[in-house]
């Protein structure tokens, strides 16, 4: 299968709709169709924010990655941030998302970001390899793994302790 991917435009809302409610946890229920419908417009505006679609010809919405930039003091330079990677279940062990993250890496090369980083958790295996195959360090070695740490200064509980979501860790 001939995979392509590129830049997605406001046009392409309704092909990142369904990746995206396929992406997210199981059985959680947000983001909603209708908060996509008008978050996307704005991140797909924003120059700090890309999402890139693979695609076939026969398949055009197979994957998604939303990659973000910002300048960082500690390299006095853009950073690339790879947000999501997602893959549909009928898609995967294709090739797709190795296509996405070298895109990605393209993107930001572009840019001229002289890092790009992600997150995962150490259980998503398949993520690790291919992320260590394209040459992505688990390890710093100025500052060994890195954690993911927040602070929710909203209103109620925070999405991430939400009854239907797994504790962190788990």
């Amino acid at each position: 299968m001939a995979i392509a991917v590129r830049i997605a435009t406001p046009e392409d809302i309704g092909c990142l709709i369904p990746l995206i409610l396929a992406f997210r946890n199981a059985g959680d229920d947000f983001p909603t169709e209708e908060s996509l419908q008008s978050d996307l417009p704005r991140l797909i505006a924003d120059q700090d924010t890309e999402f890139f679609i693979a695609g076939s010809p026969s398949h055009p919405c197979l994957g998604f990655l939303q990659q973000r930039y910002r300048h960082t003091l500690w390299l006095s330079a853009p950073e690339a941030y790879i947000e999501d990677l997602f893959v549909a279940q009928d898609a995967r062990r294709q090739g797709i998302g190795r296509c996405l993250v070298e895109f990605a890496v393209e993107r930001a090369r572009s840019r001229s970001c002289p890092v790009i980083s992600l997150d995962t958790t150490e259980r998503n295996e398949g993520a690790v390899r291919l992320y260590q195959g394209l040459d992505f360090s688990l390890r710093s070695e100025r500052s060994g793994l890195r954690l993911l740490l927040r602070r929710w200064l909203g209103t109620g509980p925070p999405p991430w302790q939400r009854p239907n979501l797994p504790a962190a860790g788990s």
